[in-house]
């Protein structure tokens, strides 16, 4: 049982297709309503009295422009009917489901609350986003291309009223389809996100607030219905159309949100996918000797399917720029037997299987694959020049040096001081790292078989 509450919708609307007229008439009355008010407040200099009222400085709203109001006063006043009519339009040729009292009472006061914070803060001396600078008798378009906010403002209002409404009506006509009735519409602007209309009504009333008192007010308008959507409106609508649809709602919500490619998954997810998708077996795979003293070419890899050139990292040492050369290792005249390569996919998580563990147990197993190629081509050449080859190296080197360039030469074991060589290209903590979880993982054995 999850611990988190189940989200609920506050406007109580309904879901069901039927006729309301009694709530419809109310809600159209209530919106439409709401532009006459918020145009008082500016004529009748309401708003500038409240303001007053709380102590503020107020900026002039009526004056000799469109409606007796000046030319910015003007200009909210147009979004604030157009809000209206917006609202209006949805319910008279868009929805088909009922509109109850409550719900119409809910939304429309909810609405006209938000846009009277506009008005009061645009009349505010302190938040107006007014231009300051300009006569009263300028016109509206210089009013509005003289302030960056209200040419983001009104921007993105236009650009969010049009897709709310757009995307509205593409349902529309997809929905008056007999051939599609009970189908989920994904495609338009839809296609772009399963909730495009509330993303359309996020940013028109962004704008909106932005015009009226700036960024900062825009911002927190912005966020509110973000955060209001996300948690509340969305998670209702989703349950609603995953009960009603299935499948097909299901389809349309992975075409239109796709996981990224570095998705986190939480905890149970993680280990559901490390269950279902095991790693593959890191165990060496243990090479006959070759039978050709010459090594064959390294095969060219594509750089579509060469993990470094997408997981690439710093962490993959001196050897792997050499390998990138083009460097073929032979060892003596061992060849086709050559170094693992070194990770260059490690995430740096942690993770209980690292790639370095694995590369670790690759390259002692590789050094014990070559010293006994090595010693079956001593035995083939006889056993005189192989004494003395190996009485060579051990007096010049102290240990052997069975060829290749420095950073690859092959040990006589795999204790702590012949590691250091073995490992020489990688970098020292890396190296620590994998001395480490060697100790913890022979002592877990130890420890496992002292029980056994």
């Amino acid at each position: 049982m999850s611990g988190k509450s189940e989200a609920k919708d506050w406007s109580m609307a309904s879901r069901e297709k039927r006729p309301s007229p009694l709530g419809s008439t109310l809600f159209v009355g209530l919106r439409a309503a709401d532009a006459v008010l918020q145009y008082s407040l500016l004529r009748q200099g309401w708003a500038a009295d409240a303001v007053g009222m709380l102590g503020g400085q107020t900026i002039p709203t009526v004056g000799a422009g469109p409606a007796g109001l000046t030319p910015y006063g003007a200009v909210l006043s147009t979004l604030a009917a157009v809000t209206s009519f917006k609202h209006v339009l949805w319910q008279v040729s868009i929805s088909e489901q009922e509109m109850t009292p409550p719900a119409a009472t809910a939304i429309g006061a909810f609405n006209t609350v938000v846009s009277g914070a506009n008005t009061l803060l645009s009349a505010w001396a302190l938040t107006s986003a007014a231009p300051t600078n300009l006569p009263a008798s300028a016109p509206i378009s210089e009013v509005i291309l003289s302030s960056p906010s209200l040419i983001a403002g009104v921007g993105l209002f236009t650009l969010g009223i049009a897709t709310e409404l757009y995307s509205e009506f593409q349902r529309k006509w997809f929905k008056s389809k007999p051939e599609n009735k009970g189908k989920p519409y994904g495609g338009g602007l839809w296609s772009l996100a399963t909730n495009i209309n509330y993303g359309g009504y996020t940013l028109w009333r962004t704008g909106y607030a932005m015009a009226a008192a700036g960024p900062i007010w825009g911002l927190v308008v912005g966020g509110f219905f973000f955060y209001d959507f996300t948690n509340r409106a969305i998670p209702v609508l989703d349950r609603y159309c995953t009960d009603k649809y299935g499948d097909s709602w299901l389809e349309i919500k992975r075409r239109t949100r796709p996981d990224p490619p570095l998705r986190r998954h939480n905890e149970d997810d993680y280990y559901s996918l490390l269950l279902s998708q095991p790693l593959a077996s890191t165990s060496p795979t243990i090479f006959a000797p070759p039978s050709s003293p010459h090594p064959s070419p390294e095969p060219a890899v594509s750089p579509r399917r060469d993990p470094s050139i997408l997981f690439g990292t710093p962490l993959a040492g001196p050897s792997a720029a050499r390998r990138r050369a083009g460097y073929g290792e032979e060892i003596g005249a061992v060849g086709g037997l050559e170094r693992p390569r070194e990770p260059d996919n490690c995430c740096m998580s942690g993770c209980v299987n690292c790639v370095w563990d694995a590369y670790r147990e690759e390259v002692e197993a590789w050094a014990i694959r070559k010293r006994e190629a090595a010693k079956s081509v001593y035995n083939v050449q006889g056993e005189e020049e192989a004494e003395k080859r190996k009485a060579n190296e051990m007096r010049g080197r102290g240990r052997r040096m069975i060829g290749g360039p420095r950073g690859h030469e092959v040990e006589s074991g795999t204790n702590d001081d012949d590691e250091g060589a073995l490992f020489e290209g990688v970098p020292v903590g890396i190296r620590e790292f994998m001395a480490t979880e060697k100790r913890l993982r022979e002592r877990s054995e130890r420890a496992a078989k002292k029980d056994g």
